[in-house]
């Protein structure tokens, strides 16, 4: 009995922790065009560590990650079912490697990163920039400055251009005789009515 209870807290101490540590890869289902979530975002990463896929490990299963997945099955000799079946899971685990434990931070934290192979880890991350807090004072405003527009080339000057004149009337034809001008006709009042 106490041997059983040995090899029972032997097994307990030493070799669950080790297995706590482990990364298993996937969940075990398929991963489809669509799906969200842990499985995705280890797809990505696998995918993005020997050079596939080249978007944001965010754990939503678009376009990029369908069309890397594709290349990937097609590269590999795999049936092209832009699904990341059994076959492709296991091929893709043997593959490349996958640091779950540093992904998942760098998505918790906000970080902007890659997962390339042969690139040191810590060369893949642009770390979130923390906005400053806000004061509970009213804020200052700063006057805005008018925007000075861009200075565009000076046209080149023109030379005026002189309106065409109208060929003189000949010397000896008789000018047209002036009209007087036309005082408007005045309405008779009406009779009064009585």
């Amino acid at each position: 009995m106490k041997k059983i209870l040995l090899i029972t807290t032997v097994f307990v101490m030493l070799i669950l922790p080790m297995l706590a540590e482990t990364s298993f890869a996937f969940s075990g289902s398929n991963v489809i065009k669509g799906a969200t979530g842990n499985d995705v975002v280890e797809l990505q990463a696998r995918l993005q560590n020997i050079g596939y896929y080249r978007g944001k490990i965010d754990g939503m299963f678009g376009y990029e990650t369908y069309w890397a997945l594709r290349n990937f099955q097609k590269n590999f000799g795999l049936p092209v079912t832009s699904s990341a079946d059994k076959a492709t899971r296991d091929k893709l685990e043997e593959a490349s490697h996958y640091n779950e434990k540093w992904v998942l931070a760098q998505i918790s934290a906000g970080n902007e990163f890659t997962y390339y192979q042969g690139v040191p880890i810590e060369k893949q991350v642009k770390k979130a920039t923390a906005k400053a807090p806000t004061k509970s004072a009213a804020p200052t405003t700063k006057p805005k400055e008018t925007p000075t527009p861009a200075k565009t080339p000076a046209a080149p000057a023109k030379t005026p251009v002189a309106p065409a004149k109208t060929p003189a009337a000949p010397a000896n034809t008789p000018a047209a005789p002036a009209k007087p001008p036309v005082a408007p006709a005045k309405t008779p009042a009406a009779p009064a009515k009585a």
